[in-house]
């Protein structure tokens, strides 16, 4: 299946994510019905600043220290559990009795890339992904996994 493993989020305040990192995290936790709090929007950023691979609670816990974005031990705890609940994330077991967690590969997010820098913006929209996957469906198309990309020119060097 598909993987995160083209967003990049720096792990950082919620507060200073760029819009399109915040806009991607936002919309993530309100599809699964969960409110983009900072807390949380803290934890996803830093769990995929580090490409979605395979955490640990102490973990994420570690980096956020680390970056000087300090949340409770057990707000992450609670913040991975819903995730695992609602689909973000997928908790494993290791044979050691430890659980960490991986990006769910379910969805993931579309991509702009510019002709002449090579910047990639990334973004997510759940009806274009919907779309795409009615319009596999409408063909009798079963995929393994998909994906947008959309090529142009950006802002900064279209001036």
């Amino acid at each position: 299946m598909n993987s995160y493993s083209g967003m990049v989020i720096k792990a950082k305040a919620a507060d200073s994510l760029d819009f399109g990192e915040r806009y991607f995290a936002v919309a993530q936790l309100k599809h699964a019905g969960l409110a983009a709090t900072d807390s949380r929007l803290k934890v996803l950023a830093t769990f995929y600043s580090i490409n979605g691979s395979r955490q640990s609670i102490l973990d994420i816990y570690r980096t956020l220290q680390q970056n000087k974005t300090p949340v409770p031990f057990s707000t992450i705890y609670n913040a991975l559990s819903r995730f695992a609940e609602k689909g973000i994330l997928v908790a494993r077991m290791q044979i050691n009795g430890a659980k960490y967690y991986e990006v769910n590969g379910g969805d993931q997010p579309s991509h702009i890339v510019c002709y002449k820098c090579g910047q990639r913006f990334s973004f997510f929209n759940y009806q274009l992904m919907d779309a795409c996957k009615k319009q596999l469906q409408h063909l009798g198309v079963e995929s393994e996994e998909f994906s947008v990309s959309i090529n142009g020119i950006c802002k900064a060097c279209a001036s």
